[in-house]
Order: C-alpha cells, then sequence, then structure tokens
C-alpha cells in the first residue's frame, strides 16, 4: 500500500496535489521537490509599498465551469472566501479586437448578434442559427480554425476564434486542437449535434453552492484576490508547510530519475527518496530530460508536446487615460503585429490600483507562436525591446502617448504548452506506456490536459482521487 509520495514541480499543480494528499491521513511522507528558489510556478505578484498589485503570470481565474467550481472549494478549504474579488462588472460588455488600426467589440448580446458591425460583414445571427440546424461530420480532431469555419463561418473563425487562441494559449488557431483546447465545444458538436446547442446544456448548473452560488449570482466572469493571484500560493504554501508529513526541497535544479519495478527513485542535491507514487507536475519538456535514461519512448513523446516563450509588460500611467472600460483586446493573427493583446488592469481590478493618485495600468502580451519571428532568440533579446514594443502599442491601439511611471517587464520562457493538432493521442500515448510499464506515476500540470489555473487545479484532485481509488488507500 502506497505511503510515500513524490510531487516533481512546485507551481499550481505540485502545490494542489500535496494539498490534496494532505488530506489523506494514510499516507505517511510527501516529498515536494522544486527547480526555483520559489514556489508558485508562473503565479506571481508583486505587491508595492502604494498598494498597487501587478500579475507577473496569470492575472485572473475563470469562474464558470466546472473546474472553476473546485477551485472555490478550494478556496473555501483555505479560509480566502474574504480574500476574493470578482472582475469589475463594467469590464464584462464583451472584448476588443484591434483591427484595421481601430478597437471595435465584439458582440456580447443578442442585440449585438442581430447587427452589421466591423470587422463582420453580415450579421453574426445568421450562422449561429445556422450552427443549430447544422448536420455533425465525424472527425477525430481538427484544428480550432478549420472546426469554427465549418461550424459557423470564416469571420467567426478570423476574428473571435483567431485572437481567442491567441488570448488563451498565445498560439495559431490553425494549429491548435479543438478537442484539446475546447473539449466541451468539440464535443457539443458530438454529442448534441451543434456547439450553440450542446454549450447550453452543459453550462447548465441547477444547484451551485457556496462560492460558486456566489459567483453565478453575482455574474462574476473571472476574480482575483485583494493582494493578487500570490495570495492562493501563499496560503497553499501555509497550508502543507504546516503538515509534519511535508518536506519541501526549493532550488533543485538537477533532479534524477531511476525506476526499478514501476516505483521511481528521485535523487536530488538535498538526498533521494523512493516514491510509491510519483506525481510529475513539470512541463513535459523538462520531464523529458529526466525520462530520457529511464524510459526512452516515453521521454520521445513527451518532445511532441511544443511549448511556447511569452513575455508580458504591465505600464502604469498617471491619470485615467483608458476610453473603453473593458477586460483588455486582442489582435488577429491576420494584422501582423508583434503584440498579441492587452490586459485593462485598472478596469479589471481598480483595487489594485494602489492608493494616492489616479493611474492607468495596462499588461501588453507578446510573443508566443510569433516569440522567434518577431523577437528571435530569447536567450539573446533585449528587455528594452519589450517594453518598446508595449509603449508603442499603447500609443498606436489605445493613443497613449504619456511616458509611464512604473513598468515590470516579465520574460516567461517555455510557459505555455500549444495542444497543436493531434495532441489527444500524444497524452493517450504517455498513458499507454505508464500503464505498459506499470509506472507507479501521474502526469499532471498544463502540458497534457488542460492549460488554465482551475484545470490544473482540478486534475491534480482527479490524480489524488484516482490513487486512493485504485489503491485503496484509507
Amino acid at each position: 500500500m502506497p505511503r510515500s509520495m513524490v510531487v516533481l514541480g512546485g507551481g499550481i499543480s505540485g502545490l494542489a496535489t500535496v494539498f490534496y494528499l494532505t488530506r489523506i491521513p494514510a499516507i505517511r511522507r510527501i516529498t515536494l521537490v522544486d527547480k526555483k528558489a520559489r514556489l508558485g510556478g508562473w503565479i506571481q505578484s508583486t505587491r508595492y509599498p502604494c498598494g498597487t498589485v501587478d500579475e507577473h503570470g496569470p492575472h485572473s481565474i475563470r469562474s464558470v465551469g466546472p473546474a472553476a467550481k473546485n477551485t472555490f472549494t478550494l478556496i473555501e478549504q483555505l479560509g480566502l472566501e474574504k480574500e476574493l474579488i470578482p472582475v469589475a462588472p463594467n469590464t464584462l460588455r464583451g472584448r476588443l479586437i484591434y483591427y484595421d488600426n481601430g478597437l471595435h467589440w465584439l458582440p456580447s448580446t443578442f442585440g449585438d448578434l442581430v447587427k452589421i458591425r466591423k470587422p463582420f460583414t453580415v450579421p453574426l445571427i445568421f450562422p449561429v442559427a445556422r450552427e443549430i440546424l447544422r448536420k455533425p461530420e465525424a472527425s477525430e480532431d481538427e484544428s480550432l480554425h478549420s472546426f469554427v469555419r465549418r461550424r459557423f463561418n470564416a469571420q467567426l473563425a478570423d476574428y473571435v476564434i483567431d485572437p481567442m487562441c491567441r488570448g488563451i494559449c498565445a498560439g495559431d488557431s490553425k494549429e491548435i486542437s479543438v478537442r484539446s483546447l475546447l473539449p466541451q465545444a468539440f464535443h457539443a458538436e458530438k454529442i448534441y449535434g451543434s456547439v450553440v446547442r450542446g454549450l447550453q446544456k452543459m453550462s447548465e448548473n441547477p444547484n451551485p453552492t457556496g462560492l460558486a452560488k456566489r459567483a453565478r449570482d453575482e455574474k462574476w466572469g473571472a476574480f482575483s484576490f485583494q493582494q493578487g493571484l500570490q495570495t492562493l500560493i501563499d496560503k497553499l504554501v501555509e497550508h502543507i508547510g504546516n503538515d509534519p508529513r511535508v518536506t519541501i526541497y526549493e532550488n533543485e535544479d538537477k533532479v534524477q530519475l531511476s525506476e526499478d519495478n514501476g516505483t521511481f527513485t528521485v535523487r536530488y542535491a538535498g538526498g533521494e527518496t523512493v516514491a510509491d507514487h510519483l506525481f510529475a507536475c513539470v512541463p513535459a519538456k523538462a520531464l523529458s530530460r529526466m525520462m530520457s535514461r529511464v524510459e526512452p519512448s516515453m521521454s520521445t513523446v513527451l518532445l511532441e508536446i511544443p511549448i511556447a516563450h511569452v513575455v508580458s509588460c504591465t505600464l502604469e500611467f498617471p491619470g485615467h487615460l483608458l476610453k473603453h472600460r473593458a477586460f483588455g483586446y486582442l489582435v488577429p493573427s491576420s494584422q501582423k503585429s508583434r503584440v498579441l493583446g492587452m490586459i485593462f488592469d485598472s478596469c479589471c481590478f481598480p483595487q489594485h490600483d494602489g492608493q494616492f493618485i489616479k493611474k492607468t495600468r495596462v499588461t501588453c502580451l507578446m510573443g508566443g507562436r510569433w516569440f522567434s519571428e518577431y523577437f528571435g532568440d530569447i536567450k539573446q533579446t533585449n528587455e528594452a525591446l519589450f517594453a518598446e514594443t508595449a509603449l508603442e502599442a499603447c500609443r498606436d491601439h489605445l493613443g497613449i502617448t504619456a511616458k509611464p511611471i512604473r513598468d515590470l517587464t516579465n520574460i516567461l520562457p517555455n510557459c505555455i504548452p500549444q495542444y497543436q493538432v493531434g495532441h489527444y493521442k500524444t497524452v493517450e500515448k504517455l498513458k499507454s506506456i505508464i500503464a505498459e510499464r506499470k509506472l507507479q506515476m501521474s502526469l499532471l500540470g498544463s502540458s497534457y490536459e488542460g492549460l488554465s489555473v482551475n484545470d490544473c487545479i482540478l486534475n491534480a484532485k482527479i490524480a489524488v482521487d484516482r490513487l486512493v481509488e485504485e489503491q485503496k488507500i484509507n
């Protein structure tokens, strides 16, 4: 019966995994190993003395769907309910895209669907209505762009799905898998014969409770915490650190794995641990290196999952300078911009603006699938180039010509996996190898079955629950 657990990776997936493991009394030892000197992965908040909060990675967490419901439960278990802040209601009108040298609202209400507004040349009610009547097609997978073009029309694919894909995973919608990135839309066609009808059925949740009910009733779109998303990390670290069964090793950048009859031994500078079960919460590329001598075939399959670099640059200006009260805007790939989009931080969470002066804070997102095309080798790029690009976007897209009073540039190498068409087959191959070799391990994190914070937390819970059930741990 497994008693000693090792978790590789101290990002949100690893921390959530350790949290769920600590809730099982029969487990006697939990070891968390991370290569960095701080836990939390890409989630990090900078808090300034004036009260301003800037995010380095994710800026908010979605509040809709089953995965979000699980996150709300975790927040309740950690006692963080009073720290929550929803995205300001005035930002929920919809999204903007930058097209033809201007910002344009995407449709967000039924009234919008019956109008013609740039860049669309027909009312979107027509392709939406036709989709409900369109027959489903048998396809194991296809690109997100192809799927929406087939089910709706080319304009929705070009001006809604293309920029949305850049916003979600910094990827190209003509390469990204609909089955893996938006599985609900994919299965809606398979099960209900219509994406519109299926998503409506799937979204029905008549009996939410607790925070999930509050979020539904108050129409939250997303949320953060009063002191930023780092609050969730800090509380998780505090919780697991108070459990005497948990040992944390940080700054361990030379982890080695060996395996005997399915059981792993994890070696690191602080020592070594035999794992009755290994939870691998590191990116697929990093795990590939660790598995190269243990299971070469698995190491090779892991490299089939590409990953992209993203840079964010948060700029702070004096005064209220934004003309649109919105979550932000995205740039379709057809516009050939070095910018993926912009988050309007001051609109989303004005609580994070801090005290003393009126200000405008925005975060420019760059890179992704197009990083090398626009910025070259990430190891040779100059940080000043990203701040200049962000300033140009503020001037050209938003009409902001003021000089920023503060800026924060975050270069995030290898941060977003690219679920390309056929990604699900890669995940199936990895699971088959694990099953055939009877390896005592679980693959977690954003490389496999969900990119979002909510997905990472939910998948951690599912993996721990599965282990408890399979191994009959009390």
